[in-house]
């Protein structure tokens, strides 16, 4: 037990040493002071928008949540999707794991009463929320190796890199798949099975799509603000490009919030599609702020009583 807790000090200490010499070594291969100069001149009316953007991002993910619990036949009532999405993304804002978020939605999911008393049960809120996730890591794959083909007329060799960054988001996602099947109370075929039903059943594949792609135009426009907030002149269109293969880069467990990463991701993409390096970091440091803000709701929802009536 205490080998186990000191190997997770370990991780979440290295974790938190790599985000912060990722960050450092960007800064220093960049124009740190053209940075900073725009991080110090932000458009408050833009962040704000970017900030009622990700906002509203919360909310499409939470439909998303709710949707598989109900193919389920999990009980989950949408506003209770909406504030664990909420405090799951606060979660992953403050603490050194990009599973964090996730983990907690489980166990509260968990806790929560069917309408006969019984418990949902970690195994079933385990596969909601795998599967969830799933639905919603396909989309944003497909985005990025779309922009990773873009990519292949201006810069070959970062083309191989963001399509490298997709390879690493599937193999993270087949992993987390195959960890969830083996935790599952239904077994490995029967976790299969439920994801045929919650994904392919009835045209689900459809409804998953609209509401992912709906997700990461919600992330791209959220980018597009943190860019014009920095008086960076960088077009929807490149917005649209960029930021799922920058969004795959965080989705590896590696740092917090995807700090350094995402900056490191951001100096490069821009510095392949001609633009300063500098201002891909200034970008996704305003970006960075703009998902920090939004999650805040979620300390309330931390703070809050929960209440647990059946059905919820």
């Amino acid at each position: 037990m205490a080998s186990n807790a000191m190997k997770t000090r370990l991780a979440t200490a290295a974790r938190i040493v790599g985000a912060l010499a990722v960050l450092a070594l960007t800064f220093y291969f960049v124009d740190a002071k053209a940075t900073f100069e725009r991080l110090r001149t932000l458009d408050v009316g833009w962040l704000a928008l970017g900030v009622f953007l990700s906002a509203v991002h919360y909310f499409v993910v939470a439909l998303r949540w709710w949707h598989v619990a109900g193919a389920l036949d999990i009980p989950l009532r949408l506003w209770r999707a909406v504030a664990d999405y909420f405090l799951g993304g606060f979660a992953n804002q403050a603490l050194p794991t990009g599973l964090a978020g996730a983990a907690l939605r489980v166990v509260r999911h968990a806790r929560r009463l069917r309408p006969n008393g019984e418990p949902v049960g970690a195994g079933a809120a385990l596969t909601a929320v795998v599967l969830e996730r799933l639905a919603g890591l396909a989309v944003l794959a497909l985005a990025a190796l779309v922009g990773a083909c873009v990519l292949v007329r201006t810069n070959p060799m970062l083309a191989l890199i963001s399509a490298g960054t997709v390879v690493g988001l599937a193999a993270v996602t087949l992993f987390v798949f195959s960890l969830a099947a083996r935790r599952s109370r239904l077994g490995r075929d029967g976790f299969a099975s439920q994801a045929r039903l919650v994904l392919f059943a009835n045209r689900a594949w459809l409804h998953h799509l609209v509401i992912s792609t709906c997700s990461v135009f919600l992330l791209c426009a959220g980018f597009y603000c943190a860019a014009r907030a920095g008086h960076v002149d960088v077009s929807f269109a490149r917005a649209l490009i960029v930021t799922p293969i920058i969004l795959a880069s965080m989705v590896i467990p590696l740092a917090i919030a995807g700090w350094g990463i995402r900056e490191a991701a951001a100096a490069a993409l821009f510095s392949a599609m001609g633009l300063d390096a500098s201002m891909g970091v200034a970008v996704s440091v305003s970006f960075g702020l703009i998902g920090l803000v939004a999650s805040l709701p979620g300390a309330l929802v931390w703070l809050a009583p929960e209440r647990q009536p059946a059905g919820s």
